[in-house]
C-alpha cells in the first residue's frame, strides 16, 4: 500500500512533472526538459530539480546530475514519488546515483519499493531521525505481513511526529489486524480526513454489520479519489437492504466509470443479481456477458447456474438445459453442479423422460458434501418419480414408503402429518391419532411438532374425547410454551363449549397475543352475558373498543355493549353507545347496529324504526339476513299500523324470495 494512495490535487506543477516522466519514458529527454523547467515555475521545483538530475544521467552527464540532486532542499510532495521511483524497465538510477540524493528524499523511495531486502538496507544506511526510521521499520513489518510489529512501529512514530501519512498506516495496519474498533477510536481522536481513511472507515461500518452506516460513507465519498470503490460498496450495501433499483443504478455506474477488469466481472454479477430480485429478465444479458467476456472467472458456475435456473423458471427448457448441462461438464467439482443436477431432474420428469430424471437425481445422492435439504428433496423426487411410474398404487403409499426409507428425513415429519390429514378425513381416527403421534413423539423439535399437538386435538374433539384433548393440552402448555396462545384459546373453547365457564374464563384471560385477544375478550363478555353480569361484560368490550379498533369484532363489541345496557333497562345508554358505533364503524360494519337499533325503536312505537330497517337492509349483502331484516321491519310496521310500509317491505321480501342467492 504506496503513500500514493493519497494523491493530492493535480495543478500545472504535477501536469508538467507528469508530462516530463512520460517523455523521459519515451526517451524524448530535451522535451522532457523544457517540462521539468515549467514545473519548477509552478512551484514544484524541488521535484523538478530532481527530474533535471534524472535527464542528465540518462544524457550520460552523471558530473551534471549529482550536483543537481545535491540542490533539492526538502521535498514537499511526497505523494508524488512513484512516478518519479522507476521510469521503466531498465531505466534505473544506478546505486551511486541514487546514494548522492538527500536522505530525506532517499527514504520516501522506499515506499515504491517492494523488494525487502533493500527496504532494510535503506533504513539502516540513511541518516534518519527517529519517527522517519520507525515509520520505515513498520513499512517493512507492514510489507512482510508483520502487521503487530508494524503497529508498534508505527505508533512510535506518530508519537514523536503524527504525520498524516503515519496515520494513514495506522489505519490501514488496524485495518488489516480486524481492530476495527480501536481504528474508530483512533480516527476520533486523530481525525484524518482524507478519501481513503474515508473508504476504509466504511468497509470497518460493513465489516461489523452497520450497512447503513457503511453505506451512508460509500454514497459521501462517490466524488474521491476512490469513487469508483466507493460506488461499489455502496452499491453493495445497498443490495444488501434488498433496495434492489437503487443497488442496480449503483452498480450500472461503477461500470460505467470503471476502468479496469478486475472487479468488472462482480459488478456485472451483482448488478444481474439486483436485477434479478426484481425480476428482470436482463439480468440473464449480464449473467451472459461473464461467461462470454471472463473464461477464467470465478463466478462462471454461478453464472451457468443462475442462467439454467432463470430460464427454467420461464419455461424456457431447452436453454435451461444448455447452461445447466455446461455447468456439470465444466465444473463437476463446483457448489453448485447439485442444483443443476436437481434442475436438470426437475426438466426431464416434466418431459416424462424419468429414467434420465432419476439418473441425475441419483448423481446428487453420491455427492458426500451435498446439502440436507436438497439429499433430502432429490430422494423425495426418485419416490414420487417412482409413483408416476406405477410402483405405488397411492401417493398415500409413496408417503409412507419415503417415511420407512428416509425417517432422518426433513421431509418425513411433513408426511406424517399429511398421512394424519388424509385419516382423519376418511374418519379413521385411530391412524390419524397415530401419525399425528409420530411427529409429536418422535420428532419433538420439530416445527410441525407443533402443527401434529393441535391436529390430535381436533382429532379428540372429533372423536368426543374431551378429556383426552384436555390432558394433551395441558402437557403442552409446559412442553411447548411457545403454543401457550393456541392452547389457552383451544382449551378456553372446550370448556365453554362444555359449559365449564369459569376455567374457560381463566384460560382465556391468558391468551395475549395482540392477534387473538380480541377473540378472546369478546368471548369473556359473551359469558358473562350469559351468566348475567352485565357490569362485567363491558369490561372486556371496553378493551376492544378502546385498544383493538382495527379488530373485526369492534363492531360486535358495540353491539354487545348496547345490549348488556338494554338488559339493565338503560334504553338511553345503548342508544349512546350504538350512535357512537355508527359514527367510526365501516358501512359493512354497521347493518346489525342499524338492525339493532330499529328493534328498541319498534319496542317503543316510534316510526323511525322502519327506515332504520330499511338501512340496515342497503347495508346487508346475504340475502337471507336481508329477508330476516325485513320481516322483521314488516312486522313493526304492522305493530304500528303502517299499511303502505306493509306492502312496501312485502313487495321486497317477495323480490328477495324470488332471487336465488
Amino acid at each position: 500500500m504506496p503513500l500514493l494512495i493519497e494523491p493530492g490535487f493535480v495543478g500545472k506543477g504535477e501536469a508538467y512533472l507528469n508530462l516530463s516522466v512520460i517523455d523521459i519514458r519515451l526517451n524524448d529527454l530535451e522535451k522532457a526538459m523544457s517540462e521539468a523547467k515549467k514545473a519548477a515555475y509552478y512551484d514544484r521545483k524541488n521535484e523538478a530539480i530532481y527530474l533535471e538530475g534524472v535527464i542528465n544521467y540518462f544524457q550520460g552527464n552523471i558530473e551534471k546530475a549529482i550536483p543537481k540532486f545535491n540542490e533539492i532542499n526538502g521535498w514537499q510532495y511526497v505523494f508524488f514519488l512513484e512516478n518519479l521511483y522507476s521510469f521503466s524497465e531498465g531505466r534505473e538510477l544506478s546505486p551511486k546515483v541514487f546514494k548522492s540524493l538527500p536522505d530525506s528524499l532517499s527514504f520516501y523511495f522506499i515506499f515504491h519499493e517492494k523488494d525487502t531486502s533493500k527496504i532494510l538496507n535503506w533504513i539502516e544506511n540513511l541518516h534518519l531521525p527517529l519517527w522517519q526510521e520507525f515509520l520505515g521499520r513498520g513499512y517493512l513489518c507492514f510489507e512482510r505481513n508483520t502487521y503487530r510489529r508494524a503497529l508498534n512501529y508505527f505508533e512510535e512514530s506518530y508519537k514523536i511526529h503524527p504525520a498524516k501519512y503515519t496515520g494513514i498506516y495506522i489505519i490501514s495496519t488496524l485495518f488489516q489486524l480486524s481492530e476495527f474498533d480501536s481504528l474508530l477510536s483512533f480516527l476520533d481522536e486523530n481525525p484524518i480526513n482524507t478519501p481513503l481513511t474515508s473508504y476504509i472507515k466504511g468497509e470497518v461500518f460493513y465489516k461489523k454489520g452497520e450497512i447503513e452506516k457503511a453505506r451512508q460513507i460509500f454514497i459521501s465519498d462517490t466524488s474521491s479519489e476512490y469513487k469508483t470503490s466507493a460506488i461499489f460498496g455502496a452499491g453493495w450495501c445497498t443490495y444488501h437492504q434488498a433496495k434492489y433499483s437503487e443497488s442496480a443504478e449503483l452498480f450500472e455506474k461503477f461500470l460505467k466509470t470503471y476502468q479496469e477488469k478486475e472487479l468488472e466481472q462482480y459488478a456485472l454479477y451483482r448488478l444481474a443479481r439486483a436485477l434479478l430480485k426484481q425480476g428482470k429478465v436482463e439480468s440473464l444479458e449480464y449473467f451472459k456477458r461473464i461467461v462470454n467476456e471472463f473464461p477464467d472467472s470465478p463466478l462462471r458456475d454461478d453464472a451457468y447456474l443462475l442462467l439454467g435456473k432463470v430460464n427454467f423458471l420461464l419455461n424456457n427448457h431447452d436453454e435451461a438445459f444448455k447452461w445447466l448441462n455446461s455447468l456439470t461438464e465444466e465444473f463437476p467439482s463446483s457448489r453448485w453442479s447439485p442444483n443443476a443436477y436437481k434442475y436438470l431432474g426437475e426438466i426431464f420428469t416434466i418431459r416424462g423422460n424419468y429414467d434420465t430424471a432419476i439418473d441425475y437425481y441419483n448423481k446428487i445422492l453420491s455427492i458426500s458434501w451435498v446439502s440436507a435439504d436438497l439429499l433430502d428433496e432429490a430422494r423425495y423426487n426418485i419416490e414420487e418419480i417412482k409413483w408416476k411410474k406405477g410402483k405405488y398404487s397411492t401417493k398415500i403409499n409413496m408417503y409412507k414408503a419415503f417415511t420407512n426409507k428416509y425417517p432422518e428425513s426433513r421431509k418425513t415429519p411433513d408426511l406424517f402429518l399429511k398421512i394424519g390429514e388424509y385419516y382423519e378425513a376418511a374418519k379413521r381416527y385411530d391412524l390419524a391419532v397415530q401419525y399425528n403421534n409420530n411427529v409429536l413423539l418422535d420428532y419433538p423439535e420439530s416445527e410441525e411438532s407443533n402443527e401434529a399437538l393441535l391436529n390430535l386435538v381436533k382429532i379428540y374433539q372429533e372423536m368426543g374425547d374431551r378429556n383426552n384433548a384436555i390432558e394433551l393440552l395441558e402437557k403442552g402448555l409446559s412442553d411447548k410454551p411457545e403454543l401457550s396462545n393456541d392452547i389457552n384459546l383451544k382449551l378456553g373453547e372446550i370448556y365453554h363449549e362444555a359449559g365449564e365457564l369459569k376455567m374457560s374464563i381463566e384460560h382465556y384471560k391468558e391468551v395475549n397475543s395482540d392477534i387473538l385477544k380480541p377473540y378472546t375478550l369478546y368471548q369473556i363478555s359473551l359469558i358473562y352475558q350469559e351468566l348475567g353480569l352485565f357490569k362485567e361484560a363491558r369490561i372486556p368490550l371496553g378493551n376492544i373498543i378502546e385498544n383493538f379498533k382495527e379488530s373485526e369484532y369492534l363492531a360486535e363489541a358495540y353491539l354487545l355493549t348496547a345490549k348488556t345496557y338494554m338488559n339493565e333497562g338503560s334504553l338511553k345508554k345503548a342508544i349512546e353507545i350504538l350512535n357512537e358505533g355508527l359514527k367510526i364503524l365501516k358501512d359493512n360494519e354497521i347493518a346489525p347496529l342499524l338492525y339493532f337499533k330499529a328493534e328498541i325503536y319498534c319496542e317503543f312505537k316510534d316510526e323511525e324504526a322502519l327506515d332504520l330497517y330499511l338501512e340496515s337492509v342497503n347495508l346487508t349483502y346475504n340475502n337471507k339476513e336481508k329477508i330476516k331484516i325485513l320481516e322483521a321491519g314488516r312486522k313493526c310496521a304492522v305493530r304500528l299500523n303502517k299499511y303502505d310500509e306493509i306492502e312496501t317491505f312485502e313487495d321486497l321480501i317477495n323480490e328477495l324470495k324470488s332471487v336465488k342467492e
